[in-house]
């Protein structure tokens, strides 16, 4: 499973991060990144390779820059990162849920 679980400093602004395996956001296609998005709402916030403070194969590392609302999130993680460095053509996508009370 590429995603495993989320972190969060007081899931605002602080910082928060998603641990997993090969979660490292790499590779040319637009849809790369990182997609936050309410379940109830449908309100996304993306962000790209550049905006991870940490982005390696075991750990994402971001500043949120909102403040989550109560509910249901999906955090989507997309990449064309192999092992190998060899990208996928392709790019392949990791969906975690989590609930903010």
């Amino acid at each position: 499973e590429m995603l495993r679980s989320l972190v969060g400093s007081e899931m605002c602004i602080r910082d928060s991060s998603i641990y997993g395996d090969r979660l490292k956001l790499a590779g040319d296609s637009p849809e790369v990144g990182l997609t936050l998005r309410s379940v109830e709402t449908g309100d996304e916030h993306f962000y790209p390779a550049a905006d991870m403070l940490v982005n390696s194969g075991q750990r994402l590392c971001f500043v949120p820059g909102f403040a989550f609302g109560a509910g249901e999130w999906e955090a989507i993680v997309c990449t064309q990162f192999t092992p190998t460095y060899h990208l996928y053509k392709e790019p392949r996508y990791g969906t975690l849920t989590f609930t903010v009370i």
